[in-house]
């Protein structure tokens, strides 16, 4: 009998999620004709573990909403001038687009602007389509002129279409950004464990305090360059100009 190979393998765990919402979904209809008491405890036990899950993720969001509101009145940039290793420091920051306009890009470049961090600290990335080229050089050059001379550098970045055993998509956009900007710091001598990499939604509006507490908190991380950093996402950037499904998911 042939081993199965290490794909067929991964793809099995793959599976696992959907296979078990399709049995879910298909088992409730076939027990509700020949076991449908089952079905009723089911239902009643399934209610219960929604309704404690819910007030569990209220106390936590109602504690998470408190200590925002703690944190956000710090003064961060002060907080890290005390460590004197943050002068070494840069941000790479991505933001990755595909036929976006500048009405909607130009604010979140605005929100970088008006941040509490020096500027000539930023390394920014604005990563295009081919497959959008004639429009993303326009926007992107727009940009450059409102923006380009406030960093240390803006980079201005096109992945390149159907490139063979790739899947087109934000993923392979900033992967291919990544190493267009390696090239870059390379150039600039910078070293690797000395660059704070942040990968946006185009309209991503970061809050002021946002790059000098991430700069804190990664100088205060041991072993940073092997931690990953979540800010806290607040949908309401452009909640009324958005499709009305992903604002209900929002």
């Amino acid at each position: 009998m042939r081993r199965p190979t290490d794909q067929q393998i991964y793809r099995f765990y793959e599976m696992i999620p959907g296979l078990f919402i399709w049995t879910v979904l298909l088992g409730s209809i076939i027990l509700s004709i020949f076991k449908p008491v089952w079905i009723i405890y089911f239902i009643l036990i399934f209610d219960l573990y929604w309704l404690f899950r819910v007030i569990y993720f209220s106390i936590l969001l109602m504690y998470s909403w408190q200590k925002y509101q703690a944190t956000i009145k710090i003064d961060w940039m002060e907080k890290t001038k005390n460590i004197p290793a943050w002068k070494d420091m840069y941000h790479l920051v991505f933001f990755a687009t595909y036929k976006e306009d500048v009405e909607v890009i130009a604010p979140s470049f605005e929100a970088v602007i008006n941040n509490s961090h020096p500027l000539d600290k930023f390394i920014v990335v604005l990563a295009g389509e081919e497959r959008d080229k004639e429009h993303f050089l326009q926007v992107a050059e727009i940009i450059k002129q409102r923006f380009g001379d406030k960093f240390l550098r803006f980079l201005i970045t096109v992945h390149p279409k159907n490139v063979v055993g790739e899947v087109p998509g934000k993923g392979s956009n900033l992967h291919w950004a990544g190493h267009q900007a390696k090239q870059l710091i390379d150039e600039l001598k910078i070293p690797y464990d000395k660059i704070i990499v942040s990968s946006f939604d185009i309209d991503t509006c970061v809050h002021p305090q946002y790059f000098s507490y991430l700069t804190y908190t990664y100088l205060n991380t041991p072993n940073p360059t092997h931690a990953s950093y979540q800010p806290v996402a607040l949908f309401n950037n452009n909640i009324w100009e958005s499709p009305v499904l992903t604002r209900l998911v929002a």
